[in-house]
Parts: structure tokens; C-alpha cells; sequence
């Protein structure tokens, strides 16, 4: 029997349809459906790599095993252009969390920076919330959550005139300062009471690493990767 045009024309798109089902099928259903090897399909599969105690998974895995990241670093750290300095912006009120009461959106040490003994810390500071005043001060991790600003863990590690603070329109504030005794610090808010409601995250300094790190929800990621560099 012989088709007309139109005939062959709509055998041809069902041809194709039934096609583009049985791929679709094969290749997006779970594996226990197509009875497939979960290995034989890396895009199903999830890269988890370890490194020491912590877990790097996602964009930080390709990073560690030098694969392409999934996804770019976070902008508000990086190293600095200058030898052994690392830069990170914190931003005050990021998210709502916490009433505003946080940076970069973490609070109660959810968030720990780690910089190797001697490295300098260029620091931009500013602020999100237009009424609250924030600041930001390094010190001991014993006076994390002190009702007032208390002795700063290194010269200069605050932002100016840190017991006052800054609204959204004060724009950013930068200073700097370098870690030259390792230990375990905190980065708080010295604005009275701020930090003893939970404004406050962990800054270390070892005298074992090699190159800044960024914890964060339990996985820690280096900031020494040079494709990292700004």
C-alpha cells in the first residue's frame, strides 16, 4: 500500500516520538526502573570528596579533585593581590535572619574563617539594615557574645568606631589587620547587645595552614586554588 505524502510525513513524527520516549525514559528514570548501573551514567551521579575531617561536596568537590565547579565561589572572599593576604567583605543584616542580627547571613558561629599565622586580613565592611546600627570587631572567643565592644584580639581588627556602628548609610568601611597570634577568635558586632543575641561567627588562626579556609554548614572549603584569585 502506498502512503501519501501526508501518511509518511505522520509515520515519520511517530517514529520520532517513540524515539525520544525511550531515551527520556532510559536516561531520567531512577535506576532501580531501568535496571541501569548508577556508574555507567556519571550526570546521576554526586561528587563527594574528603578532606581531612570536613566533607567537601558539589562546587567545592570539583575544586578539590580539579574538576570544573558547579558553581562560583562565593564574591565576598578571595586572596588578595598582595602575598599571603586574604580579602572578605562581611556585610551586616545580610538576610532576615536572626532579625538582621548576623553577617553574610550567618550568626552563633555558623560561619568560621580560618587564615594561616602572619597572613594580613583586608576587611570591607557595610551594612544592609537602614535604621539598625552594626559594626564589626575581631576579638578573643571567649568575649564572643560580651554585652560591650572588649579588647580587640589584634591591632586595628575593627571596623571605626565600632561601639556606634554604621546603617546602611554608611556605606563600607575597610581596614585591615594581620593575624600574627594563632588561636581561636570570634568576629562580633560591638554595637551593646548585638552580639550577645547571637551576632557574632568564628575567626581561627592556624599555625598549620597553608591557605585560608571557609567553614560553613559543616563543609569547608580552601581559598587557596589560584583559579580563585581576583
Amino acid at each position: 500500500m502506498r502512503l501519501s505524502p501526508v501518511g509518511t510525513l505522520v509515520t515519520l513524527l511517530g517514529a520520532v516520538v517513540g524515539i525520544v520516549i525511550w531515551v527520556v525514559a532510559y536516561f531520567g528514570l531512577p535506576n532501580d526502573i531501568t535496571h541501569r548501573d548508577l556508574a555507567k551514567n556519571p550526570k546521576l551521579a554526586t561528587s563527594v570528596t574528603s578532606t581531612g575531617s570536613e566533607t567537601t561536596t558539589g562546587s567545592a568537590a570539583g575544586n578539590a579533585t580539579g574538576g570544573a565547579p558547579a558553581a562560583a565561589q562565593p564574591a565576598w572572599y578571595h586572596l588578595g593581590k598582595s602575598p599571603h593576604t586574604l580579602v572578605i567583605a562581611l556585610t551586616a543584616a545580610a538576610t532576615p535572619d536572626k532579625q538582621g542580627l548576623n553577617f553574610n547571613g550567618y550568626s552563633d558561629g555558623q560561619l568560621k574563617i580560618t587564615v594561616p599565622l602572619g597572613w594580613k586580613v583586608d576587611v570591607a565592611f557595610s551594612n544592609k539594615d537602614p535604621n539598625i546600627p552594626h559594626s564589626v570587631a575581631f576579638v578573643a572567643y571567649k568575649d564572643r557574645a560580651a554585652m560591650q565592644l572588649p579588647q580587640l584580639a589584634f591591632p586595628g581588627a575593627a571596623s571605626p568606631n565600632p561601639a556606634v556602628g554604621i546603617t546602611a548609610a554608611g556605606g563600607t568601611q575597610h581596614f585591615s589587620f594581620t593575624a600574627d597570634k594563632a588561636g581561636r577568635y570570634a568576629l562580633m558586632c560591638a554595637v551593646p547587645g548585638h552580639a550577645m543575641n547571637g551576632m557574632w561567627d568564628e575567626f581561627d588562626v592556624s599555625a598549620s595552614a597553608k591557605v585560608p579556609a571557609i567553614t560553613t554548614g559543616g563543609t569547608t572549603v580552601e581559598v587557596g586554588s589560584s583559579a580563585f584569585q581576583k
